[in-house]
């Protein structure tokens, strides 16, 4: 709340009310107005240079050698030429397979389900556990009941 001085009068009597209303209004002109900005501060110690990735692609004998350098270093790679697929280095593929020579490819009947991770043909899952059939080779419920009948239940004596 801004200060609103009093106007004194010859005459007027000083009473403690209005000599801590004076009192309070010189508190609180002790901040004052702000003031301009000041200067800046000095600049910090400059900082460590940054590596921005490189990307360099050579010539090299039958294709293109690429090279990336970042703060790390520098990797390469090579990428060959050829010929729609043909014509780059290749390595030597499957000459003969189940009696057949050349080009070979797949065929059906070459692999069996259980060597290429897959189920069985004519294999369906179930849809809910109670048409699950117990190939595990663990108990199931019936075996277990039975089980702890005999072992427990029918060494009593009387009924259960």
């Amino acid at each position: 709340m801004a200060y609103i001085p009093t106007q004194w009068q010859d005459g007027d009597l000083i009473t403690a009310d209005r000599l801590n209303k004076m009192e309070q209004g010189v508190a609180n002109e002790q901040i004052g107005p702000p003031g301009a900005d000041g200067k800046d501060g000095q600049d910090g110690a400059p900082g460590k240079d940054g590596v921005s990735p490189t990307v360099a692609v050579t010539d090299i004998p039958s294709g293109h050698r690429v090279t990336i350098t970042d703060a790390d270093g520098s990797k390469s790679f090579d990428v060959l030429d050829g010929t729609d697929g043909t014509g780059g280095e290749t390595t030597a593929g499957v000459t003969s397979f189940n009696g057949r020579d050349g080009d070979v490819t797949p065929q059906e009947g070459d692999y069996t389900a259980a060597m290429v991770g897959a189920l069985p043909a004519g294999t369906s899952i179930p849809s809910k556990t109670s048409d699950l059939e117990n190939d595990s080779g663990f108990a199931t419920t019936e075996e277990v009941t039975a089980a702890i009948q005999a072992a427990v239940l029918d060494s009593w004596e009387g009924s259960y």
